[in-house]
């Protein structure tokens, strides 16, 4: 009986392991956290004045869980991508060649939520690396060159 317990409880544990979500480092500021994962809210508006309105400025530091819900409060799409200045290059190039596509391609990122007008999301993440700049940007064609943007440094 207790040999099939055991048997039991280390089945249940490796199926655990095995079938929880990823959470390696996508990004040299962190990554997505655990859905389950304590977290601080932290409401983001974006509409089309190209501005990135936080309802609270976000303390960034190693360690902690954000959960950013993001809405779109214009009348054409927008993004929120967290990232170093190398990844939001990199990020751009590939929205930019997603042009016309995006709009209906079901274009998933693991550090970025396409929002059409009116949609609310959320991405919950993980900052790591003490001294790096993180960016909070929309990469949506002209949006980043309009300022839609946030700058930061993770603490310690």
């Amino acid at each position: 009986m207790k040999s099939r317990f055991a048997l039991g409880a280390i089945a249940m544990s490796a199926m655990f392991v095995l079938c929880r979500p990823s959470v390696a480092a996508v990004s040299s500021v962190g990554a997505p956290a655990d859905e389950f994962a304590l977290a601080t809210e932290i409401r983001v508006t974006l509409d089309d004045t190209f501005q990135m309105k936080f309802s609270e400025k976000p303390v960034v530091k190693a360690g902690n869980i954000i959960n950013f819900v993001v809405t779109n409060r214009g009348r054409i799409r927008h993004e929120f991508f967290i990232g170093d200045k190398a990844e939001q290059l990199k990020h751009k190039r590939k929205i930019r060649a997603l042009r016309g596509t995006a709009e209906n391609a079901q274009t998933s990122f693991s550090n970025a939520i396409l929002l059409a007008p009116g949609q609310t999301k959320s991405l919950k993440w993980r900052f790591d690396n003490p001294g790096k700049v993180v960016i909070f940007a929309c990469n949506m064609p002209g949006h980043y060159e309009a300022g839609e943007y946030y700058i930061t440094v993770v603490e310690e």
